[in-house]
């Protein structure tokens, strides 16, 4: 029985995809309102570090094209980039952005659904692999002569062996005393 890889595909429906880090059109999470408002408005901020910023900060098309499509507005992908920043400044002067529409918000949660799904199950097969391949952790680990040679075979029967208690929390009245590993050099466990 061969290990499970994490899970590496997107969950997608049209333009909109999600994934362990969010909801995304185009690749782009959606903005608020007073976001997109200070961004296309930035005079009305009232802010001078607001002004500079909206100044400094160049936001590409498809930014754009994916804002508008978090609010569900329709827009040609091919449109030129001043035309679709006019469309959505004004879908948000008109109110259009003020409120993310019931479609959207079905597409996300049905998205959000099924990378849940996908990450329950990807989490019950990794259990499945560990209880099946426990026993030959086990046999293997048991045969080790030295802590380092058991570090080495399998860095978690170690920790719980020499570190942690039955239910797997930290224990200093384990191993009270200093613990050498000649020869070991993974640094990422010590």
């Amino acid at each position: 029985m061969r290990e499970p890889s994490y899970p590496d595909e997107d969950i997608t429906q049209g333009v909109f995809l999600f994934d362990s880090l969010g909801f995304y059109a185009n690749y782009f999470q959606r903005e608020t309102t007073k976001s997109v408002r200070k961004i296309l408005f930035p005079e009305f901020t009232l802010s001078e570090n607001a002004l500079k910023r909206a100044k400094v900060e160049v936001f590409c098309k498809d930014w754009i094209i994916a804002q508008l499509q978090h609010y569900a507005i329709e827009v040609n992908p091919e449109i030129d980039e001043y035309k679709a920043k006019a469309l959505l400044a004004t879908s948000v002067a008109h109110g259009l952005c003020d409120t993310v529409p019931p479609q959207v918000l079905k597409i996300h949660a049905t998205l959000q659904e099924r990378y849940e799904a996908l990450i329950k199950a990807y989490y019950a097969a990794i259990e499945a692999y560990q209880i099946h391949e426990l026993p030959q952790r086990i046999f293997r680990f048991e045969a080790c002569m030295t802590p380092t040679e058991e570090a080495i075979c399998d860095a978690s029967l170690f920790l719980r062996k020499y570190f942690l208690d039955e239910h797997g929390q930290p224990d200093k009245a384990r191993t009270p005393h200093l613990l050498m590993l000649p020869g070991y050099h993974n640094k990422a466990m010590l």
